[in-house]
């Protein structure tokens, strides 16, 4: 078994399971991928992370993705690129590229997580509820539901309705249509394929955790992310894919 300096701890639905995802854990991911940095996945239930992540970090508050290195703890994507920035990005390899390129990344943060992910939820929330063990629904309901399930399963029915779907995709590709812009103009100038130009950044990876949040159901997140609509966008994701190893 291989013993890596860092353990990744992300959220599941599952306990036991490898699957290690939620929109910001990908996002450290990404990250980790570009800074070509090591790690050891632990995925973590809701009731998980608020009891032995919470005993383990000292932290009753604590969130994920938090990254372990010997005895820290680093906690949330922005916080934890900043860390990962100061102990291994360089000139060859950077999350930022300098100050102007950071205050990029924060600005494309701000709109991914207030602007994009609006769309994004409806179809992740309910979708990775429906998807927890038993004892991980009861957790959710009682602790972000107020104890009431009705909006909840509402919402994971909704999934299976193509109505809902057709209107709820299109609103997230309209939103989309702020990157596929912006990707347009960078190719105009001969940059691209990501979005600070030819290089991969932590502003890519603010993107792409909402990218992976979509993919629950890839029949929906094919509608969103590989539309005619949105060209370079599809060709955005496959680079991401490409330079990261980062499959969903």
């Amino acid at each position: 078994m291989t013993v890596t300096p860092y353990v990744l701890y992300g959220l599941t639905g599952k306990k036991g399971s490898t699957v290690n995802g939620g929109p910001h854990t990908l996002k450290t991911k990404v990250d980790l991928a570009i800074l070509g940095v090591p790690y050891t996945d632990v995925p973590q239930t809701f009731p998980q992370i608020r009891g032995e992540l919470a005993e383990a970090s000292g932290n009753p508050k604590v969130t994920v993705p938090t990254l372990k290195a010997g005895d820290e703890y680093v906690t949330d994507s922005w916080v934890i690129a900043e860390w990962l920035e100061a102990k291994h990005g360089s000139a060859e390899r950077s999350l930022f590229y300098g100050p102007e390129g950071k205050a990029y990344a924060k600005f494309l943060e701000t709109w991914a997580n207030n602007d994009l992910a609006n769309e994004i939820r409806p179809f992740a929330g309910p979708n990775g509820f429906a998807n927890s063990d038993p004892d991980v629904q009861v957790w959710l309901v009682a602790n972000k539901q107020g104890g009431d399930d009705t909006a909840v399963k509402a919402a994971v029915a909704r999934l299976d309705d193509p109505e809902f779907v057709e209107k709820q995709t299109a609103a997230a590709r309209a939103k989309l249509q702020t990157l596929e812009k912006h990707l347009a103009a960078l190719k105009a100038e001969g940059k691209g394929p990501f979005v600070a130009g030819d290089k991969i950044t932590h502003g890519d990876a603010t993107i792409f955790g909402w990218y992976a949040s979509s993919q629950g159901r890839p029949a929906i997140g094919a509608k969103i992310w590989r539309s005619d609509e949105l060209p370079l966008v599809g060709a955005w994701v496959d680079a991401v894919i490409k330079a990261t190893g980062i499959n969903l």
